[in-house]
């Protein structure tokens, strides 16, 4: 009994310095607040903080805590130490290599290092109410869509404070604060005001971590069950979710997602180092460094938010930065069931080589890999994809607005739409100057989208593939669905069906509600918008700001819909069920 007071005692006064962490920070980010009050919030902030370090240093009674959970804190612990000596001790060789605005913030390290380790501290006890409410038992697609709307609701919140918005710019109504939350964590950049001049530093930043929670919400998700639950899930929902992330075995699971998170933020990283250097967006270094961050986030999450109102109109000349978004959208939307297979190929030619392992012939000695159906379905669905839209644009545009254009200048903006159009909303020519035929084009191909398991929407290009297949196997009369030597089993076939079936359904009701509530608009302007919406694409033909209510409500649910629905109805399909001990007579119907 002594035990089990201890811990609760622990994890009550734990829980309360969270909220009081989470109140001071929203407090001094989202409110003008006079000077005194500042001096003596960052003084409070750090006796929280400290109060923080000594209730983890406490001995627990008997390792009341998680190992995982321990480590965790410790490591913020360490870290925070790390970071305060760092500050004081930096020589400065090393701090003149830093942006001169930086500098005072450095060498004078202030109270902004006991923000970052407060708000780290707050994570760290949210994650710790996930594993609360992960041994609850509930399904994990229930789980998933109800992390979202906590999160979309938190957003908007945010949102609506003082400071969110820029200076001399008109606050957020609610109705338009839930839509840009929902947009930002939907991942889908469909917006009501202009990102880079209606926002603040700290709306960016808000918006920023929407987009991040967004695009790695079902790892995020699968994370909290692994590294807290392990003990306290079903089984079932295991073995779903080792299946949606492809993990070999139950006990992989924690790794796969630690690669994940890896792969994630060093993708990110060489995209903000790549659009640092290939893109002047003006300002100071740090503004530099926020603009080449937030890019590099929303391009890999294929959120489409940009700064300028033109979107990345004014930066189709630029070949650099192009080819930045483009590898980043495609690695972000290749998903991470795909991209683990190809860096295990990478890494045995990169051992080969440097061991210098050539065959007679002299050809590198590399071990043939042989891909996963996942990954082959994917590889190609997507680069046939690719092919189709540049090519589709190039010829359907040649005469409009790539007419003046040079060989390399239109393949590159037929390429980068090809890209973009299927999920991630960036553009760098004028969506209403389009002509019908492209945007129909593009329709398809935000209906397609990415791949499973990834920061895209669509119905997923694996789904197409399997419904192409089983139209191949109804026209040639086989029983059975195949692919490279391999058979689809039907459960994932009826999968695929039911998330097309689910896209349809929401579009067709999407078109409707929305034509209804807007009779003014063009059909082609509600279409478009309704299926990137749908989609969490975030083109759009200009109206997003003109609609109502109504309309905006209408939106955030097809935006909601595109997100979870299809994840949802995949991880409903590998729940296992009670298996039935009988079936019923077969009878023939007549269909077609």
């Amino acid at each position: 009994m002594k035990l089990e007071t201890h811990a609760s005692w622990r994890d009550t006064t734990a829980v309360s310095l969270a909220l009081v962490a989470a109140a001071s920070l929203v407090a001094a980010g989202g409110f003008d607040l006079p000077e005194w009050v500042r001096h003596w919030l960052d003084r409070f902030n750090l006796v929280v903080a400290i109060s923080f370090v000594l209730l983890w240093l406490l001995p627990s009674a008997k390792h009341s805590q998680a190992p995982v959970q321990r480590r965790v804190s410790l490591a913020l612990i360490w870290g925070g130490l790390a970071l305060l000596g760092l500050a004081f001790f930096m020589p400065y060789a090393v701090l003149r290599l830093l942006p001169e605005e930086a500098q005072p913030l450095i060498r004078e390290p202030g109270f902004w290092l006991v923000r970052l380790f407060l708000f780290c501290c707050v994570l760290v006890e949210l994650l710790k109410a996930g594993e609360w409410v992960l041994s609850r038992g509930l399904r994990a697609e229930i789980l998933l869509a109800g992390s979202f709307v906590g999160i979309i609701a938190m957003g908007a919140l945010l949102l609506l404070l003082p400071n969110a918005m820029a200076d001399g710019r008109a606050p957020l109504s609610l109705i338009d604060a839930i839509f840009t939350s929902t947009s930002a964590t939907c991942v889908t950049g469909l917006g009501v005001r202009d990102t880079g001049a209606d926002f603040s530093t700290f709306g960016h930043m808000v918006l920023l971590g929407l987009i991040q929670v967004g695009g790695l919400g079902i790892i995020t998700f699968v994370a909290l069950v692994s590294s807290f639950s392990n003990k306290t899930l079903p089984v079932s929902q295991m073995v779903a979710l080792r299946q949606m992330i492809n993990a070999p075995a139950l006990g992989d699971l924690r790794g796969r997602i630690a690669g994940i998170v890896a792969i994630t933020f060093v993708v990110e990283a060489l995209g903000v180092a790549a659009l640092y250097v290939f893109v002047d967006a003006g300002g100071s270094g740090l503004q530099r460094l926020e603009w080449a961050l937030f890019h590099s986030v929303s391009a890999f999450c294929n959120a489409g938010f940009a700064f300028q109102p033109d979107n990345l109109e004014s930066l189709a000349g630029n070949m650099g930065a192009n080819y930045t978004f483009i590898v980043l959208i495609i690695v972000g939307g290749l998903g991470f069931l795909v991209i683990p297979e190809l860096l295990a190929v990478l890494r045995s030619g990169c051992r080969k080589l440097l061991r210098g392992r050539f065959t007679a012939r002299g050809r590198l000695g590399v071990e043939r890999v042989r891909f996963s159906l996942q990954t082959r379905l994917s590889l190609i669905t997507t680069v046939a994809l690719l092919f189709f839209g540049t090519g589709a644009f190039w010829i359907l545009e040649g005469g409009q607005v790539l007419q003046g254009l040079g060989v390399g200048e239109a393949f590159t903006v037929s390429l980068f739409q090809s890209v973009s159009a299927r999920t991630a909303g960036f553009n760098t020519v004028t969506v209403g100057d389009l002509q019908n035929a492209t945007l129909l084009v593009i329709v398809l191909l935000m209906v397609i989208g990415g791949c499973p398991v990834s920061t895209a929407g669509g119905i997923k290009t694996v789904t197409f593939a399997i419904l192409l297949l089983g139209l191949r196997a109804l026209v040639t009369g086989n029983s059975r669905i195949e692919a490279f030597g391999r058979t689809i089993p039907s459960r994932v076939v009826v999968s695929a069906l039911n998330v097309f079936l689910l896209y349809i359904s929401a579009a067709t009701a999407g078109l409707i509600l929305v034509s209804w509530f807007e009779p003014q608009l063009a059909m082609r302007d509600v279409l478009f918008e309704c299926f990137s919406a749908l989609s969490t694409v975030g083109l759009g033909t200009g109206i997003t700001a003109q609609l109502d209510t109504g309309s905006k409500l209408v939106l955030c649910l097809l935006m909601f819909v595109g997100r979870i629905g299809p994840i949802a109805m995949v991880l409903s399909v590998f729940q296992t069920a009670q298996a039935m001990d009988y079936e019923f007579p077969e009878e023939d119907i007549v269909v077609g």
